[in-house]
C-alpha cells in the first residue's frame, strides 16, 4: 500500500480554560483586545458650539479560541492533496 498524507489539527487555544473561565486574546503588553460590539448603542449628543456627535459606546473582548481556524484550513489541505469529496 502507497504512502498518504493524513490531515491532523492541534488546537491549543479553545476559548476557555481547564475550569470552564473564557479566555481572550490578548495584546503584546498584555492588554485584552477589544473590538466594536456589532449590536452596539450609538450615542448621540451635541457639543457646547452645537454640533452634532455621534459614539460608539459598547465593545466587546475577543475570544481566545483557534477551532473555527480549523475547518478553512482543511478545505485548503484536502484541495492541496486533490481529494475531491
Amino acid at each position: 500500500m502507497a504512502d498518504y498524507n493524513i490531515f491532523m489539527a492541534m488546537v491549543e487555544k479553545v476559548g476557555h480554560d481547564k475550569r470552564g473561565n473564557p479566555t481572550f486574546k490578548r495584546d503584546k503588553e498584555g492588554n485584552e483586545i477589544l473590538v466594536p460590539d456589532k449590536n452596539s448603542v450609538l450615542v448621540l449628543g451635541e457639543t457646547g458650539e452645537g454640533d452634532r456627535t455621534v459614539a460608539h459606546e459598547q465593545k466587546r473582548k475577543v475570544e481566545d479560541d483557534q477551532t473555527p481556524d480549523v475547518p478553512v484550513i482543511f478545505s485548503e489541505w484536502k484541495a492541496k492533496e486533490g481529494i475531491a469529496w
